[in-house]
């Protein structure tokens, strides 16, 4: 028979249980059944070298680089920082394509996304006065995939590319905006081997795509686990 463990409002420690799982056999397994997390991750910042954005006065002039600071960001808001950047400049959003509409009418400015351009749609080029319609959709979305790890896990039978993984469960992303509340449910709850002996704590961290640890950018999260015996059934 199955056990469930749920944990809540975690942030990435370990959480103390009230009763241990005796796996002295080894025979316990666990599965992630519902994961609820909150987006509070960056989709603009030096780390994602997605930041900068350049403004120049004549063509003849090197340009200032202007850096847009660390954050979650849609199109308004960055929108703003760049169109107060640069004297004569607006945009537009059709809501029907999400494609974005720069217009800068100041002869005396140039503009070039640089390093945002791509999250707005454009490739990096100098503008000069004219009207810029994106070629793309923005990329305002983070999309990523979520790495729920469990560090209880026997990780001599767990193994992720070559290596010995933690790794619980992969949890794509939707697009969510920043500090919306999601919470995903698994009908296959892809069972992982629980490490052997007495398991008094259990400690559920989350990575992002490139193998750090975002467990306090996705916080409070919680989690439902169910442990099962593989001798049963």
């Amino acid at each position: 028979m199955s056990q469930y463990q749920v944990l809540t409002n975690l942030v990435g420690g370990a959480v103390p249980l009230e009763t241990a799982i005796d796996n002295t056999r080894s025979s316990k397994l666990v599965g992630l059944r519902e994961f609820t997390y909150v987006t509070g991750w960056y989709n603009i910042s030096t780390t994602l070298g997605n930041n900068t954005f350049l403004v120049r006065r004549l063509s003849t002039d090197p340009g200032i680089t202007y850096t847009v600071p660390n954050g979650y960001y849609n199109a308004d808001r960055l929108g703003s920082l760049v169109t107060t950047a640069v004297p004569g400049s607006s945009f537009v959003m059709d809501r029907a394509t999400g494609r974005v509409t720069f217009f800068l009418t100041d002869q005396s400015w140039q503009l070039n996304l640089s390093t945002t351009a791509l999250i707005w749609g454009y490739s990096s080029e100098w503008w000069g006065s004219g009207l810029y319609r994106a070629p793309m959709s923005p990329l305002f979305f983070n999309k990523r995939t979520l790495s729920v790890c469990l560090d209880q896990i026997n990780t001599t039978d767990s193994v992720l590319n070559g290596r010995n993984s933690t790794l619980l469960r992969l949890v794509p992303t939707s697009g969510e905006a920043y500090g919306e509340a999601r919470t995903v449910t698994f009908d296959d709850a892809q069972f992982r081997r629980l490490r052997g002996g007495s398991i008094q704590e259990l400690s559920l961290h989350v990575l992002d795509d490139s193998g750090t640890d975002i467990s306090l950018y996705v916080k409070p999260y919680s989690a439902t686990l169910e442990i099962t015996d593989s001798t049963c059934g």
